[in-house]
């Protein structure tokens, strides 16, 4: 089943300044997980990270490198 959950996503910078490429924004966000059954591993909370990734590129976004 399911290792964690998200309790939390708040957005707390955007950025349209130097290094943001014309008419994009850069938007930080942090994500709360809480696990659900026990402690998250460094690999439980990679897995969550990359499905956040995966479902804001459906929407156009992408990682800033």
């Amino acid at each position: 089943g399911e290792k964690a959950r998200i309790t939390n996503v708040r957005l707390f910078d955007v950025d349209r300044g130097e290094g943001v490429p014309e008419g994009q924004r850069s938007w930080a966000i942090e994500v709360v997980l809480q696990p659900t059954v026990k402690t998250l591993t460094d690999k439980d909370v990679e897995a969550v990270s990359a499905k956040i990734v995966a479902a804001a590129e459906k929407q156009g976004a992408s990682l800033r490198s």
